[in-house]
C-alpha cells in the first residue's frame, strides 16, 4: 500500500489516464486486443493502459514530482515508458490499493537487442511484495482452496479469462518468502505453473528446494511441450479451464 493517499490517487489518476490513452491509440489496440487475444471486458477489468507518448501533455494532469518518484519520468523529463515501454500493466496489492506499473516494450526483440532494452520495466516498487492479479483472484483462491502462481501477466490474464480464475503472477521476480506469507494467508496448496524453458525448470527447483518444509502444500504441473506457457496455451484458441485442467501434468521437480 502507498504510504500517502495522495499517492494512491496520483497512481490511480496515471491508471486510469493510460486506460482511457489504450482505447484511443491504434498500436496499442493491435496489441492489446489483436495479438494478444484480449478482450474488452477483461482489459477493462484489468484496467489494462498504454501509456501516454506526450510525457508533458500527460504532467498537465499527474503531478511531475509523482511521476519522478515512482521512477515514470526521470530528472530531465524524458520517460522510458513513453519511448519504449507503452503497455501497462497496473500492480494492485491484495486489498485494491494501486502500487506500481509494469509495463511492457512493443519492439520487437531485434529492435530491443540492438538497443539494448529489456521487455518491461517497472515503476518503483517492491516486486518481492505483490503478486499481479491478486486483487482480481483473492476470493476466487479462498473458494478453490488452492492458488496457481504463473511467471508472466499475460499468463495470468489468460488463465484468468479461462475461468482459472484463482490464479496470480510473480512481478518479473522470483517467487519470494513475502509471497509465499500472503499465499498462505488464504491457502494452504499452491500450484506452480512456470514456463517450461530452463529458466522455467531452474525457478521451480529453486522454489522447491526452498519451500518445500515451510508447511504449505506445493504441486508443480506443466502443459504439453508444445506449449511454452499458460498465454500460448490459450491464446488464439478455443481452450478452456476445462481443456486446461485434463492436459496438466503434475511433475515432482527431481525429473529435472
Amino acid at each position: 500500500m502507498m504510504s500517502h493517499l495522495a499517492d494512491e490517487s496520483d497512481f490511480q489518476k496515471l491508471i486510469d489516464i493510460c486506460h482511457i490513452n489504450l482505447n484511443k491509440t491504434q498500436a496499442g489496440k493491435e496489441y492489446i486486443f489483436e495479438k494478444r487475444g484480449i478482450s474488452s471486458e477483461i482489459c477493462s477489468k484489468y484496467k489494462l493502459g498504454f501509456f501516454p507518448r506526450n510525457i508533458d501533455k500527460l504532467c498537465d494532469y499527474v503531478s511531475p514530482d509523482f511521476l519522478k518518484k515512482i521512477g515514470a519520468m526521470d530528472y530531465d523529463g524524458k520517460s522510458q515508458f513513453s519511448d519504449y515501454y507503452p503497455i501497462v500493466f497496473p500492480i494492485y496489492d491484495e486489498y485494491n490499493n494501486p502500487v506500481g506499473l509494469s509495463c511492457r516494450s512493443i519492439l520487437s526483440d531485434e529492435e530491443r537487442l540492438i538497443l539494448g532494452l529489456p521487455k518491461y520495466k517497472n515503476t518503483k516498487f517492491k516486486k518481492s511484495n505483490y503478486l499481479f492479479g491478486f486483487n482480481l483472484s483473492r476470493n476466487d483462491i479462498l473458494l478453490n482452496k488452492d492458488v496457481f502462481v504463473v511467471e508472466g501477466n499475460f499468463d495470468q490474464i489468460s488463465m484468468f479469462e479461462a475461468g482459472v480464475k484463482n490464479t496470480v503472477a510473480v512481478c518479473g521476480t522470483a517467487f519470494s518468502k513475502n509471497h509465499l506469507i500472503k499465499l498462505s494467508r488464504y491457502t494452504d496448496k499452491i500450484t506452480f505453473f512456470l514456463d517450461g524453458d530452463a529458466g522455467g525448470k531452474k525457478s521451480t527447483s529453486q522454489i522447491f528446494n526452498k519451500f518445500i518444509n515451510k508447511g504449505i502444500k506445493l504441486r508443480f504441473i506443466e502443459l504439453p511441450s508444445r506449449y511454452k506457457d499458460a498465454g500460448e496455451f490459450f491464446l488464439n484458441s478455443s481452450k478452456t479451464k476445462d481443456d486446461f485442467l485434463n492436459e496438466i501434468r503434475y511433475i515432482s521437480p527431481m525429473e529435472w
